[in-house]
């Protein structure tokens, strides 16, 4: 069972780094939370500074470290969300001031939250908090949303209304803001949700992490040979199809350089009619500590929003379909 946001607050977690890209969702659900829980929130930002009376970093963390408990043992606030600290802790200064803000709110106790899309923390401060997973949207806000794009825009509801076309399944995987732009720009072109451009600006996310690549899938009749493969995977496509049947996994190809692995993997996409994502795990791997694992899963939960689809796993020598 996970443990919620608040449980980490109610815990008196020092340092929450929750990793998403959508800020502003993220800031209304857990402020809720909050609030449900009869949770004091405070937030702070380099712009205005927020709840505090200091745009300054180190300023903020000073103040910070000078919280004082009151007579019945509890704090006036009960978490900071500091919105654009992750990207001040590069310098000594600040990171002796957030280790002596840490070290203090301990005993209160206060939790630090930041919200970012990454988190490049120094090693000093690594193993003074927890990284929260925020959820991507679920069906059924993605739903929520396009219906009041709709709705706005005075437009008919009720197709959409037990989505028979999938195609809120289809965006699932998506930001917020990636599914609405998605939603406004099938409206602009086709006047309703459609279905195959949603499912292609959502490789398009795919694209833009930087994680994965999109490859075109290649025509089996353009591929010699490999009669067993091509009528294996022709058997094996119903497993997609027919829940009577089990998922295809995986497959593991191994050969010298030039003996068609790759253009196996193409193949195998074309006759699946799935798309094709070519990983390159070099990209898996960074300098700063626990990233390389952040991104590892970053990337399970991209091959997850666009499934089925075959992985191309190239550099590791075989070909992976999920």
């Amino acid at each position: 069972m996970s443990n919620s946001f608040t449980d980490y607050v109610k815990a008196g977690t020092p340092l929450i780094a929750v990793r998403s890209f959508e800020e502003v969702r993220v800031l209304e659900a857990l402020r809720a939370e909050c609030k449900t829980e009869e949770l004091v929130c405070q937030s702070w930002d380099i712009v205005t500074g927020g709840d505090f009376d200091t745009n300054d970093p180190v300023e903020l963390l000073a103040q910070v470290a000078k919280l004082e408990i009151a007579e019945d043992g509890t704090s006036n606030v009960d978490c900071i969300f500091m919105l654009d600290m992750h990207t001040m802790l590069s310098g000594p200064e600040a990171v002796r001031a957030m280790k002596l803000a840490l070290e203090h709110i301990k005993n209160i106790p206060v939790s630090l939250v930041m919200i970012a899309p990454e988190f490049k923390l120094p090693v000093e401060l690594s193993k003074d908090g927890i990284q929260f997973e925020f959820t991507l949207p679920t069906v059924a806000e993605l739903k929520d949303g396009a219906l009041s794009i709709l709705r706005a825009n005075e437009l008919e509801t009720g197709t959409l209304e037990k989505d028979d076309k999938g195609v809120f399944v289809a965006a699932r995987g998506l930001t917020m803001p990636e599914a609405i732009n998605a939603f406004g720009l099938s409206l602009v072109k086709y006047g309703h949700l459609d279905k195959k451009l949603i499912l292609h600006e959502k490789l398009q996310a795919v694209r833009k992490s930087g994680l994965m690549e999109i490859y075109e899938a290649e025509p089996e009749d353009q591929v010699g040979g490999m009669k067993e493969l091509k009528a294996y995977m022709h058997a094996r496509k119903i497993g997609f199809t027919d829940p009577k049947y089990p998922k295809p996994t995986g497959m593991l190809m191994v050969g010298p350089p030039g003996a068609g692995k790759s253009l196996a993997a193409k193949m195998i996409a074309n006759i699946l009619d799935v798309p094709l994502l070519r990983l390159d795990f070099s990209n898996m791997k960074s300098k700063y500590v626990g990233d390389s694992e952040a991104r590892v899963k970053q990337v399970l939960q991209l091959i997850d929003s666009v499934s089925p689809c075959v992985v191309w796993m190239d550099r590791f020598c075989s070909s992976k379909i999920v």
